[in-house]
């Protein structure tokens, strides 16, 4: 396996809390179980999880090699471009849940400084709030934030 598809790495994201049953998955998720049982049926056939008992679990026999390519460099760009571009898609499919906001804006080194000072601010306080919860609850209502600057020019593909 090359490439961890979002959808595959929720399903590990569950499976990382112990020992789940295929519907407490689905409940965690929000996945289709159409597409759960082929995400199953995949990680299965490459070893990555097994069965005992009607539950599912991770293999930890073949994680540690599966786990070096799904985090690698290339593929968590490639996830974070998936969940991007899905996010921006269900933003201007009018979903009210979503905020989305991107501004241009010149900044002097002041206002960068600024600015640097005030994401890790907030970074620090989700760090601290993720430390805090002993329980995340179900993964689909998780939050998912960008947080990120650059020059302009970076965001043009070029």
């Amino acid at each position: 396996m090359s490439e961890l598809l979002p959808i595959e790495r929720i399903v590990l994201e569950d499976l990382q809390r112990g020992k789940r049953s295929k519907d407490q998955i689905q409940e965690s998720t929000g996945l289709s179980r159409k597409v759960l049982s082929n995400i199953i049926r995949n990680f299965l056939y490459q070893g990555i999880i097994k069965i005992e008992n009607n539950k599912l679990e991770l293999n930890t026999l073949n994680l540690q090699s599966f786990l070096k390519i799904a985090n690698s460099k290339e593929n968590v760009k490639e996830e974070v471009i998936e969940l991007g571009k899905s996010l921006v898609h269900n933003y201007f499919q009018g979903h009210k849940s979503i905020s989305l906001n991107v501004l241009k804006v010149s900044l002097d080194s002041f206002e960068k400084e600024a600015l640097e000072y005030h994401l890790g601010q907030l970074k620090s306080f989700l760090q601290k709030v993720l430390e805090k919860k002993k329980d995340p609850g179900h993964l689909k209502e998780q939050t998912l934030l960008f947080l990120g600057h650059g020059p302009y020019e970076f965001g043009l593909d070029l």
